[in-house]
């Protein structure tokens, strides 16, 4: 093969002349040279790739779904303020309209205002909602010994935390009785042919339109069993927003095939 600087330095042409302990000193230097180069080789190998396989991770581009809920980086710092006091990352937004590949058009979760210019999918990550994690701690248990329910009595801190534990318990089974299910809104107007007028909770079976009345957001509502002539306005406070940003999404979904 080709012969480098340090070979033509370190080997010479011809060992003749050279005695044995020479020569022999002289071959094992050419066999360390010759096994250092293969691992420097090997080494470089797998550094590099070790290196692609971690920047195909970052050149990825994830994958979102119409009404997935993301976050936005955000490249521009405010005027007057730190970049290192700027949040880089804004939002929940949800994913109102996918336009192209990686390419989204997003609504701001809060309001539902839309973003006038898309966004490119590696400026987004996803939103977990901090309602979806477990908030309920076990209650610490004293594991020394088994309590004989007669003792409770004699023990006041302990029957104060099962008659606490009870009542959260009551508490919170009556609130879940309370809960209206989201595809469910109260009526401040009746419609005026009710076969149930002690009812005041009604299905929603899908927002028709959109308006706006002042600074407040009115959607018209057609109401589950009713006729169209029932059809009612409804501030946007009233109506639960996964069914308003339901509403957005299909409203984009139309607009774009038109």
């Amino acid at each position: 093969g080709t012969r480098n600087p340090i070979d033509i330095a370190l080997i010479p042409e011809s060992t003749k002349g050279l005695s044995k302990d020479a020569e022999s000193a002289l071959k094992l230097i050419v066999d360390n040279l010759t096994q250092a180069r293969k691992i420097a080789k090997t080494n470089i190998e797998a550094a590099q790739q070790k290196y692609k396989t971690q920047h195909d991770k970052n050149v990825e581009e994830p994958s979102f779904y119409v009404l997935d809920k993301v976050w936005l980086y955000c490249t521009r710092t405010p005027v007057g303020l730190s970049p290192k006091l700027q949040r880089k990352w804004t939002g929940p937004y949800y994913i109102a309209e996918h336009i192209g590949e990686y390419i989204y058009r997003l609504r701001k979760a809060s309001d539902n205002k839309i973003l006038k210019a898309p966004v490119h999918a590696n400026r987004l990550k996803k939103y977990l909602d901090p309602k979806n994690r477990p908030t309920n701690q076990p209650n610490e248990v004293n594991e020394d010994h088994d309590l004989n329910p007669e003792e409770l009595m004699d023990m006041p801190e302990i029957l104060d935390r099962v008659n606490d534990t009870i009542i959260n318990h009551t508490q919170n089974q009556v609130g879940k009785n309370n809960q209206n299910d989201q595809t469910q809104l109260h009526k401040d107007k009746q419609p005026s042919q009710n076969p149930n007028p002690q009812q005041d909770i009604y299905d929603v079976e899908k927002i028709l339109k959109c308006r706006k009345r002042g600074n407040i957001k009115q959607y018209l509502i057609k109401w589950q069993g009713y006729s169209s002539s029932q059809n009612t306005w409804k501030p946007s406070n009233n109506i639960p927003n996964n069914l308003i940003q339901h509403f957005h999404a299909q409203s984009q979904s139309k607009n774009k095939r038109k």
